[in-house]
């Protein structure tokens, strides 16, 4: 491959995640033009020597798969993110991306989370002049459903239009304007300040890239919990309905964004297709068959998992004896979804 490669693509991973970012490349290298070269980059703080070089054997000609050890940053974001146990440490990698000497050549790097699939090649997302913008993201299509506490929080704590809330799981960042304002000294003093916030790396980003947001049509972002959730009324089924139609028919990149993954279910959804497709393909398709037999009792899990975060966040958002209420609930759930958890893995 061409040692200069026009584009650079990050992804954050632990070893238990490898399997699910392996995909994603995958995709990547499925569907990108061999016109454009890619750098992919890996943060990580732990992933093995033996997953690493089976990562790096699934480059091409023109992209190539690197790794970014991240263990020497991480440790100074770690006070911020202890009391969010629902999410991994690697969701806060990343803020460092602007800071990473080895991404100091890229004006522009797109980060991903581990869980998306592309459908097409993310040059034209590279192509956006965002000169004036520090982010370019799509918005979270989950605000419809949004409560009132939640957005409330958004206002009062981070400054700005629920409306304009974005979801970070897409993010082409603006490395240069970032670099020049110093973004992540504003960073630190961010959560210095505003202490435990329900999502530590995405309510961070927003708040600050707050005016500085070039929007990204939902399309390279579909959100795949819009539709994972049970609609609660005739208007939020009609939304789904149109999100299906509109966004998700013409996905650029399917984000599978909710709790209830492809490989968290032996019965598979049809909005799946695009992940096993790809899974396939990889060095790591055996093990994801086998991890995903090992979810019979994954419907118990999910729902105690997911009442559980549900009352952590209402724990932060709320005061009082509602708020100690709360915490007691996520307490009590938590103990019940670490049971199925070990019951699933045979400990």
């Amino acid at each position: 491959m061409n040692n200069k490669a026009k584009f650079c693509v990050v992804l954050a991973s632990d070893l238990k995640y490898v399997p699910y970012t392996a995909v994603a490349i995958q995709s990547l290298i499925d569907n990108c033009n061999p016109q454009n070269n890619y750098s992919v980059f890996i943060l990580h703080s732990g992933i093995d020597e033996w997953n690493i070089l089976a990562l790096r054997d699934m480059g091409t000609q023109n992209i190539s798969v690197d790794f970014i050890d991240i263990s020497g940053y991480a440790a100074n974001l770690a006070k911020y993110t202890g009391h969010v146990t629902q999410w991994p440490k690697e969701m806060m990698y990343r803020l460092y991306i602007p800071l990473m000497p080895e991404l100091s050549a890229y004006n522009k790097v797109l980060y991903v989370d581990g869980d998306v699939i592309f459908l097409t090649d993310p040059e034209s997302i590279f192509n956006r002049d965002i000169k004036c913008s520090l982010v370019a993201a799509a918005k979270d299509q989950d605000f419809p459903f949004f409560r009132n506490e939640r957005k409330d929080f958004i206002r009062s704590v981070l400054k700005m239009k629920p409306e304009d809330y974005f979801n970070s799981g897409v993010l082409l960042f603006n490395c240069t304007q970032m670099r020049k304002e110093d973004f992540f000294t504003s960073v630190i003093s961010f959560l210095e300040k505003n202490g435990k916030l329900p999502f530590p790396d995405q309510d961070t980003l927003n708040s600050l890239t707050s005016g500085k947001v070039s929007f990204l049509e939902p399309v390279f972002n579909a959100q795949m919990h819009v539709i994972n959730r049970a609609a609660k009324n005739d208007v939020e089924t009609a939304i789904q309905a149109i999100w299906k139609k509109e966004v998700y028919a013409n996905a650029a990149i399917v984000h599978y964004s909710a709790q209830d993954k492809p490989w968290t279910h032996v019965r598979g959804k049809p909005e799946d297709v695009h992940f096993w497709k790809y899974a396939r393909k990889t060095p790591f398709y055996e093990y994801i068959l086998a991890d995903s037999a090992h979810y019979p009792q994954f419907a118990d899990y999910l729902i105690a998992k997911g009442k559980y975060m549900g009352y952590s966040l209402l724990s932060l958002l709320t005061t009082g004896g509602w708020c100690q209420e709360c915490k007691k609930r996520a307490d009590t759930l938590r103990k019940k979804y670490r049971i199925i958890r070990k019951k699933r893995k045979g400990n």
